[in-house]
């Protein structure tokens, strides 16, 4: 181990905040800063580099679903709101918004409430 800790992480997670660097690129970044010229990936590549990351993403698990796709907003439905990731849509895929901001049917998004009850 390269003697980083949780610390380091957080520190540089507030540095790359206020540099607007995007969430979902932090843990390679933070490999990076940490390792220096031990950064390495691919075969044969340094283990700590992945151990970085994981640590980083259990951390911020944003990290794992903030790739900017087509927006990133917040979404309001009754009395939850939610962060969405928005994608770039390719193809006949057309999600709807609750499949989008991680509610399990359209009921639970709020669609059907005024049919609820």
């Amino acid at each position: 181990m390269s003697g980083w800790t949780l610390d380091d992480l957080h520190r540089l997670d507030r540095k790359y905040a206020e540099e607007g660097v995007h969430t979902h690129q932090r843990p390679f970044r933070a490999a990076v800063e940490l390792l220096g010229s031990n950064f390495v990936i691919g075969a044969g590549g340094n283990l700590e580099v992945k151990l970085i990351m994981d640590a980083y993403a259990a951390m911020v698990p944003e990290v794992e679903t903030s790739w900017p796709g087509a927006g990133i907003g917040l979404v309001a439905s009754v009395d939850q709101a939610r962060k969405a990731v928005f994608p770039i849509v390719f193809g006949q895929n057309a999600p709807q918004p609750w499949q989008m901001t991680g509610f399990e049917n359209a009921e639970e998004y709020g669609i059907g409430a005024a049919r609820i009850g």
